[in-house]
């Protein structure tokens, strides 16, 4: 009896367990507050979604409307709301007031506030800030914008901050990375340990500089190449402190 009995559940387990693991899919999903919804939150959705105040499912490809838009997979397509939170990946456009994605995001945001908890390859469009906490490529536009990891994207704001290195352009108030930077630095402060490429603003230091600094104030430990200002340090040149120009090569 034991044996017939463990060979049944057995043979249940495999029947029903391509069941589970298939996700249902359904073309149309209207929400007034998960869970009141016309489909399951474990539902995939391929169409359209209607989020009244808020709704919740798994992957999402189409258009997606409403208060406050939950995916807690995939999202491809486009988003539109107040708030839009996305526990997978983003591929394709989000619009509203705060977009949180804990994935990766290929395409853009737009929003008063970005936050992308992994890799963006696009664009973020913020009133106030913009983050990622991976690499980014593309463009980064807000008061605030903040790369944690490896930079390929260009930065216009107040504040440009990248962590490790940083690539193309930053024009902003203040201009950050801090690794390294290769292309344009413009901006009234700009700092780098390794700078490849141009430095425009009040004041501009480095540790390494190849290429050209203007300011006001330019300062390096090792200069490779030409600096233009009111005052110029470069400890590796013949005359470490000059007015005007100083170079090294």
């Amino acid at each position: 009896m034991k044996k017939t009995a463990i060979i049944t559940l057995l043979l249940a387990a495999c029947i029903t367990a391509p069941a589970i693991a298939q996700t249902e899919t359904r073309p149309f999903q209207l929400s007034l507050w998960d869970p009141v919804q016309i489909m399951d939150n474990t539902t995939a959705i391929n169409g359209l979604r209607i989020n009244l105040l808020y709704g919740k499912n798994a992957d999402f490809t189409g258009l997606d409307l409403g208060l406050a838009n939950r995916i807690d997979g995939t999202m491809t397509g486009t988003q539109l709301g107040l708030i839009n939170i996305n526990n997978g990946n983003v591929i394709g456009l989000q619009f509203s007031v705060l977009n949180l994605v804990n994935g990766d995001v290929n395409a853009g945001q737009s929003s008063f506030l970005n936050y992308v908890n992994g890799n963006l390859n696009g664009g973020q469009f913020g009133y106030l800030a913009n983050y990622v906490s991976g690499d980014a490529t593309g463009a980064q536009a807000g008061m605030v914008n903040i790369i944690s990891g490896n930079s390929k994207a260009s930065q216009f704001g107040v504040v440009n901050w990248v962590s490790g290195e940083g690539t193309r352009c930053q024009a902003g108030i203040l201009n950050y990375s801090n690794v390294s930077f290769t292309g344009a630095q413009l901006g009234a402060v700009n700092v780098t340990a390794d700078s490849s490429g141009m430095q425009f603003g009040i004041f501009n230091a480095t540790y390494k500089s190849k290429g050209l600094q203007i300011g006001l104030i330019n300062s390096t430990q090792n200069l490779s190449g030409l600096q233009i200002g009111l005052i110029n340090i470069a400890y590796n040149a013949k005359v470490p402190v000059l007015p005007i120009v100083n170079a090294a090569w």
